[in-house]
Order: C-alpha cells, then sequence, then structure tokens
C-alpha cells in the first residue's frame, strides 16, 4: 500500500517577520472568498516525497492540480524521488513535460534517504 505525504505550505512572505506565525493571508480561503490568483500573492507548494510511486504519481499530480485550478491559485508541485526503481522519476519528467517546469519541480536523489530528509 502507497501513502503519499502531502505538505502545503505558503511562501515566506506570508509569515509574519516579527512572530514566524502566518499572517491572515495565509489562512484557507472560505468557499465565498476565493481569490483570483493575480490579486493572490501566496503561492502554495507541495512537498511530494516518492519512493516506487509510478502508477500513483500521475493521479496525485492530476488531483492537486485540479483542485488548485478550481480555486485559481498559484502553486507548485515539488517531487523528490529517492531513486525509486521502479521509473517514478521518469514519470515525473514526463508530467513536468505536461504542467510545465514551473508546476512541477523535481528534486531528485541519490539512494533512499528516507521521508524525513526529504521534507
Amino acid at each position: 500500500m502507497s501513502r503519499f505525504h502531502v505538505s502545503i505550505t505558503p511562501e515566506p512572505d506570508s509569515l509574519s517577520s516579527a512572530t514566524g506565525k502566518f499572517a491572515p493571508s495565509a489562512l484557507p480561503y472560505s468557499n465565498s472568498k476565493v481569490p483570483s490568483m493575480s490579486s493572490n500573492h501566496n503561492k502554495y507548494s507541495v512537498l511530494l516525497p516518492t519512493y516506487n510511486e509510478r502508477d500513483n504519481l500521475p493521479i496525485i499530480t492530476w488531483l492537486l492540480t485540479k483542485t488548485f485550478k478550481e480555486h485559481n491559485l498559484d502553486y507548485e508541485i515539488i517531487i523528490i524521488d529517492d531513486a525509486s526503481p521502479d521509473g517514478t522519476l521518469e514519470i515525473a519528467k514526463q508530467l513536468q513535460k505536461v504542467y510545465g517546469e514551473n508546476r512541477i519541480v523535481l528534486r531528485p536523489r541519490a539512494g533512499k534517504l528516507g521521508l524525513g530528509t526529504a521534507y
């Protein structure tokens, strides 16, 4: 059984420099106030550590992309692959061609270094 650990974080400009806490602009949007990408200065980054996720990667990428587009949010999906022997990185490269290098960012690693260091 495969498990994904997804972390969605706003860009640093939405943090309060004095307290290190999220500013109100970084809080989730209610359905009544979905900003347009042009007025929203937040960019959401999804960290997606992978190991042997060849079959699941296209599905999770499509679902994340669909969700961000439906809410008109700026985003990037960072795929951190620990040298998966099943060809996960090759699938990630194909996804990067489909969605663009600005949306799919690849961070391949030399070996299985673990979830903690991937984040």
